[in-house]
């Protein structure tokens, strides 16, 4: 599988990107010049290369305050105003709201690039400058081999996996952090369900999506997935379809194709018309209805805006959704919501089922990362909703391995830290799943937390694996194949049966896995941990290589760890250590934290859970370069998550090392078992 590469600077990775000098500035081009103004109550300066301007040119934007929306736009002599970039905060690379401005895709002229804060009724900061990238009549188009970037044949003997959101070309932190993730899961196939904001123009295209690497080079952002992506034209991108095109090769409006002999139909909801006897509508009924070439069991469409959105149904886009249900269709993927939902199985007028009518499934990721939005519930045809969540969903076709016919597709959500939120699982074709059945398993006995491997059949799209009655949970359990699942022995397991729910039935294995009980030491490394600053209070650090605690200004630490393995053993002893990075007279004083919700990437001084008033653990004076450690045994009782809140009174602060600082000095709960 394709390896994304890293090239973006994102929270705890450093990604370098190297651009030739050439494609930045012009040969001969004089050192830049600043212009600096005032719009709507904010200072706009912005730094342009001296004309003329060629190529990819860095345009320098600083805002104070250094937050807020800038609008960027070209105004060539005697032409109408054309946007340049929409940035809603501080891009998370720069800090500041700095964009490559591809030159080469406008025409040559002189105007004036325009700044301004808020809005484009707000006054402007003018620059003016030249272009010349020999356009004269049109821009300088990307190679049209889109083509070349449909994904082939499947081989491998696993199946394959495929990601998929949308609503997240932004260049915001969560839409970042949501890019990097997927990448870094190495998906076979991604598909892009729309919006890039805020018009998809050109110049959003570079700096909101990434470079795309069907340009060549390792691309970023979300564009660092560019050879592997398919991805569809949304409402955002409708006024700048051209540039939508040109930025991934040529590609039409809608296609289709087929990856590990499913049939994805890659449709417009928007920029083209759905409706009955439309183009796109009779290029979709040739495919599903030919006698020639018939489609495989598995049909998957994708399109940007839903047809049932939240509970409203979008009669423009109904013909298309009876089509594809009343022709084989599975699945249906969107985005529009920010939000992620799954819908219960829905027949051809987008309404719960009688008994013998076709159905298909909608599911919408618009959790890309842009403005996320609320979990949707009010309808008796939703099935699960999460809001507020950046992540993607993970399809993987079953018994697609070795090129075999897949008969089943399943599914997780899944947030950037990859653990999945929802399950789900749709046969093919309406066929029946085979039951499933356990063979074996080995080891046959061990303690929790450790790995079992269970054989069997009919193992593909399974939902739930069970010791004894209590669930492993959706994110500690492997589909290895048909044939074999991986799963971790869960907390509070006993020894019993092994039972695996799958499509086709539960299945439970003849034999009792024994779980043994471990002694000895148990060590954990934070889930989370971070800091938080009272004259700051809406600032959230996130993932720094250290976290302070002080009494002025204050600073208060967080650390949350998950403890496992201990079942039924007794605990001894349960100590926090930390490694100081910078002494102090006092090193903190340690309180029980109940709520433990929290995520270090989001936590503000406004929004930290609130801690007990009980002090359990204190720490005197600290020095730098040494482990010191706290007893937390009032707090660790036994198997499950845990979170601590550290003050200071003393104006002298303590600095710590985090699990994203020096390998070897992240936090750490020791856990001492009888």
């Amino acid at each position: 599988m394709r390896k994304p590469a890293t090239v973006r600077l994102l929270p705890r990775i450093l990604i370098i990107v190297v651009v030739p000098a050439s494609l930045l500035v012009a040969p001969g081009v004089a050192e830049a010049g600043t212009t600096c103004g005032t719009s709507s109550g904010h200072t706009l300066c912005v730094t342009v290369p001296d004309i003329p301007l060629s190529g990819p040119t860095p345009i320098t934007v600083t805002n104070s305050p250094n937050s807020g929306t800038v609008i960027a736009s070209w105004i060539a002599s005697g032409k109408p105003i054309v946007s340049l970039i929409q940035d809603f905060a501080p891009s998370p690379q720069t800090n500041d709201y700095t964009f490559v401005w591809p030159t080469q895709k406008y025409l040559d002229a002189s105007g004036v690039l325009r700044l301004q804060a808020g809005s484009t009724g707000s006054t402007s900061v003018d620059v003016p400058t030249t272009l010349s990238n020999g356009n004269v009549s049109d821009f300088q188009h990307s190679p049209n081999d889109w083509a070349n970037y449909l994904p082939g044949p499947w081989t491998l003997s696993s199946d394959p996996v495929i990601a998929a959101a949308g609503d997240g070309a932004s260049d915001e932190p969560a839409a970042n952090d949501n890019a990097q993730s997927i990448a870094l899961s190495n998906p076979n196939l991604f598909l892009y369900l729309g919006d890039i904001y805020e018009n998809g123009t050109f110049t959003e295209n570079l700096n909101h999506y990434g470079q795309n690497s069907m340009d060549g080079g390792g691309g970023t952002l979300w564009g660092q997935m560019g050879t592997i992506t398919q991805p569809t034209i949304a409402d955002h991108e409708k006024p700048n379809r051209v540039a939508w095109q040109d930025h991934f090769h040529g590609r039409p409006l809608y296609t289709s194709f087929v990856f590990a002999n499913v049939l994805f139909l890659d449709l417009a909801s928007q920029v083209e018309s759905m409706a009955q006897g439309s183009a796109q509508y009779n290029y979709v009924n040739d495919i599903l209805t030919s006698g020639t070439n018939p489609p495989p069991p598995c049909i998957v469409a994708f399109w940007h805006n839903p047809a049932l959105t939240k509970d409203t149904i979008k009669t423009s886009r109904l013909a298309m959704w009876k089509l594809l249900t009343d022709n084989g269709g599975d699945l249906v993927l969107n985005g529009n919501m920010h939000s992620m939902t799954q819908y219960k199985p829905l027949n051809d007028q987008l309404q719960l089922p009688s008994a013998g009518q076709s159905t298909m499934v909608q599911l919408i990721n618009g959790a890309g990362g842009h403005a996320l939005g609320n979990a949707f519930t009010g309808d008796p045809r939703v099935e699960w909703s999460q809001g507020k969540t950046a992540g993607a969903i993970y399809i993987t076709p079953n018994g697609a391995g070795n090129g075999g016919t897949p008969t089943s597709l399943s599914w997780a959500y899944r947030n950037t830290n990859g653990s999945a939120l929802h399950t789900g699982t749709r046969a093919c074709g309406g066929s029946a799943p085979p039951a499933p059945s356990i063979t074996g398993f080995s080891p046959t006995s061990g303690e929790v937390g450790s790995s079992v491997t269970i054989d069997g059949s009919g193992f593909a799209g399974a939902t739930d694996v069970q010791f004894s009655g209590t669930s492993v949970g959706s994110g500690n359990f492997t589909i290895d194949s048909d044939t074999q699942i991986t799963a971790t022995v869960p907390s509070g397991a006993s020894t019993g049966p092994i039972s695996i729910t799958a499509p086709g039935g539960t299945a439970t294995s003849s034999g009792d896995f024994t779980v043994t009980v471990p002694s000895g030491v148990l060590t954990f490394t934070p889930d989370e941990d971070t800091f938080v600053r009272a004259d700051s209070p809406n600032a959230h650090p996130g993932s720094k290589i250290s976290m302070s605690v002080d009494g002025s200004p204050l600073k208060d630490l967080l650390l949350k760890f998950t403890v496992s393995g201990v079942g039924a053993s007794s605990i001894i002893s349960a100590k926090v250590r930390l490694y100081c990075l910078d002494g102090a007279t006092l090193g903190g004083d340690f309180h029980r934290v109940g709520d433990n919700s929290w995520q270090e990437e989001t936590v503000t001084w406004n929004t930290a859970p609130t801690a007990d008033a009980a002090t359990i653990a204190s720490l005197g004076p600290v020095t730098v370069g040494a482990w010191f450690e706290v007893d937390v045994s009032s707090l660790v009782t036994g198997d499950g998550t845990y979170s601590l809140r550290v003050t200071s009174v003393s104006s002298n602060g303590a600095d710590y090392s985090t699990k994203e600082g020096t390998s070897g000095f992240a936090p750490q709960l020791v856990v001492s078992l009888a």
